[in-house]
C-alpha cells in the first residue's frame, strides 16, 4: 500500500508540474487537458489519503475551481505548485 501511495504521489506531482508549465506558457489547450487529468488523479488518490489531508485539500479545491471559472490561471498554477503539492507531501 505504501509503495502504491508513493507511486500515486509521484504521478500526481508530475501531472501537476506539467499542468503548471502549460498554464504559465499560456498553452490553453494543453492546460485544460492536463488540468482535467490533475483533477481526476486528485479524486482518485483522495480515497487513500488520510482524513486530515482531505480536510486540507477540500477548501483549496474549491478555490481552484473558482480561479478556473474566473480564468485566473496563473493563480491556479500557484495553488497547484505551492499549496496542493505541499499538502500531498505532508503524509
Amino acid at each position: 500500500i505504501v509503495k502504491q501511495m508513493n507511486n500515486d504521489l509521484r504521478s500526481i506531482t508530475e501531472i501537476i508540474n506539467e499542468t503548471v508549465v502549460y498554464i504559465r506558457q499560456g498553452q490553453a489547450g494543453y492546460s485544460a487537458a492536463t488540468l482535467n487529468k490533475t483533477f481526476r488523479k486528485l479524486e482518485e488518490i483522495a480515497l487513500s489519503l488520510p482524513e486530515s489531508q482531505v480536510e486540507q485539500l477540500a477548501p483549496i479545491l474549491r478555490v481552484m475551481l473558482d480561479a478556473q471559472q474566473r480564468r485566473g490561471m496563473i493563480f491556479l498554477a500557484d495553488i497547484l505548485q505551492y499549496e496542493v503539492t505541499k499538502i500531498l507531501k505532508n503524509q
